[in-house]
């Protein structure tokens, strides 16, 4: 069993139950000819959406809850949405979906790489910006960080390594902030480099 909390408190989602979502999601990227799946989460899901970005997996967000713009945004941009809404309580979807039984972040992230099969390297941990999604990453001089105004002046004095996000400009550095959080998404690889 994995360990996975299903839709009512204390349920797992069981080796039957994962092989038969597994099954689902591969016939999926059969039909489309991709080899990897890209997620769309709804606003109850943004914790998962940074977690998904931190493993390196491609992962957009939408602030709201409203079905028609996660439908229309999903549709257009050929996603998944990953959701805690329960199945059944509304009418289905007309995009693909996920119903998630995680009850936490972690459960849910742990969910998402199991049901979809996604292996996660070492390369892939801490790839993409959190803030946005892009994996454009470019390096930047202590004069480029400090000119950027998003670099405190302690940290500029401490740090000489600094990546700008090619996509939102959100400036990051090895610091122990950056140890934590891979250190954290370590425990998620899978193999690889």
């Amino acid at each position: 069993h994995t360990q996975l909390s299903g839709e009512g408190e204390g349920e797992l989602l069981s080796e039957w139950e994962l092989e038969e979502e597994r099954r689902t999601w591969r016939t999926y990227k059969a039909e489309r000819g991709v080899r990897s799946v890209t997620f769309l989460v709804p606003n109850n899901c943004k914790r998962l959406a940074r977690k998904l970005r931190g493993v390196g997996v491609d992962c957009a967000f939408i602030d709201t809850f409203d079905r028609a713009p996660v439908e229309e945004t999903a549709f257009r941009e050929g996603r998944v949405v990953l959701t805690k809404e329960k199945r059944g309580k509304r009418s289905p979807y007309s995009v693909p979906v996920y119903f998630l039984r995680g009850n936490n972040t972690d459960e849910q992230l742990a969910e998402v790489l199991d049901v979809f099969e996604i292996g996660v390297a070492s390369d892939d941990i801490c790839n993409r910006c959190v803030h946005c999604n892009q994996s454009n990453w470019l390096r930047m001089t202590r004069e480029e960080a400090a000119a950027s105004g998003r670099v405190a002046d302690k940290t500029l004095e401490k740090y000489t390594e600094f990546w700008g996000c090619g996509g939102c400009g959100q400036v990051y550095w090895e610091g122990p902030l950056w140890e934590k959080a891979r250190a954290k998404f370590e425990a998620f690889r899978t193999g690889g480099n």
